[in-house]
């Protein structure tokens, strides 16, 4: 299925190929994300004893591994890139991912 351009789904041959009608529906799901601010203590205090410096996204090499980091981060559902205030992701209810 696709959507039209007049809101209709439409019942589509797959041929194997990604189409652009089928992007569209791919970019209309948006995850929810775990604003920054919701982070807990623990989970703020684990966060800061990464040893990362003020340059860890632009310098990688730079304490802790950022892809470390990254995955810790993604692990919790965090959004650290700000997608939530740009519309690219809807802001997880509270307890919607448990924080242990």
């Amino acid at each position: 299925m696709y959507q039209e351009t007049d809101g209709s789904l439409k019942e589509k041959e797959s041929d194997g190929v990604l189409e652009i009608n089928d992007l569209y529906a791919i970019w209309e799901n948006k995850p929810y994300l775990r604003p920054m601010s919701s982070m807990t203590e623990e989970e703020s205090r684990e966060y800061n004893s990464f040893s990362l410096g003020e340059d860890w996204v632009s310098n990688p090499y730079m304490g802790v591994p950022a892809f470390h980091v990254l995955d810790w981060l993604n692990s919790r559902h965090f959004d650290y890139r700000g997608l939530i205030e740009k519309g690219l992701a809807l802001e997880a209810p509270n307890g919607m991912y448990k924080t242990e």
